[in-house]
């Protein structure tokens, strides 16, 4: 039987962060200024490190969250 691990709610990549419940991000201590898709992006790749994320996926997570894509997004 596998039990879900309660998510962290910051994550690191380097010095990257990411903070879920903020939304917020920095890097070197830095923050970063991103609109809502460039989060959405970017939580998609940290949760997945060392993964290749395909388009399809990303356009599915994206499109979960809301967002409008068009075919060339």
């Amino acid at each position: 039987m596998r039990v879900n691990a309660p998510r962290a709610a910051v994550l690191r990549h380097g010095t990257l962060f990411y903070d879920r419940v903020g939304r917020t991000a920095e890097i070197n201590g830095h923050p970063l200024a991103l609109s809502a898709r460039e989060r959405a992006l970017l939580e998609a790749f940290i949760e997945r490190p060392g993964r290749m994320v395909g388009k399809a996926e990303l356009v599915e997570l994206l499109c979960e969250r809301g967002e409008a894509l068009s075919a060339n997004a």
